[in-house]
């Protein structure tokens, strides 16, 4: 598709989406926050804006699809980095 604009990583999509929505309202959220680079990357470039991330820090709760099973993006750093941070961890539901 010639009229379809492409990108060469997930922060360039990224980028081309928050400069595109800069003059909506509305909220800025993350579900999944994992690590926390995709929310810090959005804070960096929306710096007036509240950014709401969701995370349980505990992984898939259950089976997803083929090659995500429950427990998937566990990492037992995250919650306790959260909780260092004040972030209380919790699932969305």
């Amino acid at each position: 598709m010639p009229t379809v604009e492409s990108f060469d990583s997930d922060f360039s999509l990224l980028e081309h989406s928050l400069q595109a929505a800069a003059e909506m309202d509305g909220l800025y959220c993350e579900f999944g926050v994992a690590s926390g680079h995709t929310i810090n990357f959005i804070a960096e470039r929306a710096p007036d804006r509240t950014i709401h991330g969701f995370d349980s820090f505990e992984g898939l709760p259950q089976d997803w699809r083929s090659g995500f099973p429950k427990g998937t993006f566990l990492d037992g750093r995250s919650a306790s980095h959260a909780i260092e941070c004040g972030i209380a961890p919790r699932l969305v539901q």
